[in-house]
């Protein structure tokens, strides 16, 4: 899927436009996730006991770059109860008044204690405590979270 994407990208873009992508396939009878991180920030696995697994992996550029290039993949098992944790580099490099970015680390302490969380709720309070940490600052990127749980 991500090398056919990433050849018609290259292929049919006069303007030369890129795009970062995190492509998952998740097996809901076993919880095996099969994904590709094509130079999208790292998504994380919250686990039901708080515990979090940093999906780094990177399997190369972003989309639209190069036309041959060849994009392989990882694999990891979810437990029942875990959660996918997306998200945009605007979650993490937003800025308060102090102009300091929000940060992976605080990303993930806010992540931990609401484990509890369905997905909806978990990405309103993790929505809220971007507005507070903002403050005033206007948003200067694009900010997306998006959560799954895995349930048998």
């Amino acid at each position: 899927i991500v090398n056919k994407a990433n050849y018609d990208l290259c292929t049919n873009n006069i303007h030369q436009f890129f795009v970062t992508l995190f492509l998952g396939i998740l097996n809901v009878k076993t919880g095996r996730l099969n994904y590709c991180n094509a130079a999208h920030t790292a998504s994380f696995i919250l686990k039901r006991d708080g515990s979090l697994t940093k999906l780094d992996q990177t399997h190369g550029l972003p989309l639209g770059l190069y036309k041959d290039k060849k994009y392989k993949n990882s694999k990891i098992e979810l437990d029942v109860g875990d959660k996918i944790i997306l998200y945009t580099d605007g979650v993490t490099e937003m800025l308060n008044e102090s102009k300091m970015q929000f940060g992976v680390d605080r990303f993930k302490k806010i992540l931990v204690p609401l484990k509890e969380l369905g997905p909806e709720e978990l990405v309103k309070r993790i929505e809220k405590s971007l507005d507070t940490y903002r403050g005033n600052t206007a948003q200067s990127d694009d900010i997306c979270v998006f959560v799954i749980e895995y349930k048998k």
